[in-house]
């Protein structure tokens, strides 16, 4: 199923990025969407291949800025772009693939540029606090380097990205204050072009933030409910929604996993009579066909945490 969701037709910068980033997350998504089996290490293979040849094509589309164009051989770096594939690399060298020196040396240096110039505007402040966001990941500024950036007026993308570069340099008091004056992420119709803003893509990126600093925060559970439930077939609206709802989702199963030992079983039942039985090894995934109204029900027994939908149509 999650390579399915990451298919795309093209191979432009944001869908290589996409196609790829979850995939370093692969192993906490395949144990909450396909369970624990025999297949997994095939399946972890194939995503370091995928992420491999990802990387590759990452270092054809570095322009001579630094920054990456939207298709290899473009002059103009594409900045949200940029900043989105240089969080991807900087993750990839982490979670211990080759990410090759140079490119990832001349991406971040980039992005401290874009951190420094001015800007003219809301998009402008976006890609400036992401690339903030980023070179702190990578462990390349200080506190003194994002003076500048302000909550005035801040966009919620700006104020997450704000408070999670915050908690990266230890002051996480100041990261919860970014959050504490600011509010959930804006309804809108999803953006095709510019930052890439969509209302799932930027609940993502509040419930990945949340993760990184506030992992107690009550927004949390209702985060991941909603993304949860806006999916069709484990898939979201776009490519965006897709990556960032994966990766957030990814850090969240993470983290549930190492809190808490996961030793549970459940049971179906329609009017009353069980149909089928199932364990935290063994996801559930079924099918009925019925031309009458039926009642069901879902009994458990053990410690854990357990996600399900019923869908009728």
């Amino acid at each position: 199923m999650l390579f399915r969701s990451i298919r795309y037709p093209y191979g432009c910068l944001e869908q290589t990025t996409s196609r790829v980033f979850p995939l370093l997350y692969m192993k906490e998504l395949l144990d909450v969407a396909e369970g624990k089996n025999a297949s997994d290490a095939q399946k972890e293979k194939k995503a370091a291949s995928f992420i491999l040849a990802g990387i590759g094509r990452l270092s054809m589309m570095q322009t001579t800025s630094g920054g990456l164009g939207m298709w290899p051989g473009n002059n103009t770096p594409y900045p949200w772009g940029s900043a989105y594939a240089g969080h991807f690399l900087v993750e990839a060298r982490k979670a211990g693939y080759p990410v090759p020196e140079l490119l990832l040396e001349k991406t971040l240096d980039y992005l401290k540029s874009v951190l420094f110039r001015g800007h003219s505007g809301t998009q402008d402040r976006e890609v400036q606090v992401y690339a903030a966001y980023v070179l702190a990941c990578a462990g390349k500024i200080s506190l003194a380097d994002i003076s500048h950036l302000s909550l005035e007026k801040a966009s919620m993308t700006e104020r997450c990205f704000i408070a999670a570069t915050h908690g990266l340099l230890g002051k996480r008091e100041m990261a919860r204050d970014a959050f504490s004056k600011g509010a959930r992420p804006a309804t809108g119709e999803p953006e095709t072009g510019g930052n890439l803003h969509s209302p799932v893509r930027d609940e993502a990126i509040y419930l990945s933030v949340l993760m990184d600093i506030q992992p107690e925060h009550s927004d949390v559970s209702q985060c991941v409910a909603g993304l949860l439930s806006s999916s069709f077939e484990g898939r979201w609206g776009n490519t965006q929604e897709n990556a960032y709802a994966l990766m957030a989702l990814g850090k969240y199963f993470a983290r549930v996993k190492k809190e808490m030992a996961t030793q549970w079983s459940g049971t179906v039942r329609e009017q009353g009579q069980a149909i089928l039985s199932f364990d935290e090894g063994k996801p559930l995934s079924l099918v009925l066909e019925r031309n009458q109204d039926v009642s069901l029900e879902l009994d458990t027994q053990g410690h854990g945490h357990l996600f399900y939908r019923f869908v009728s149509k």
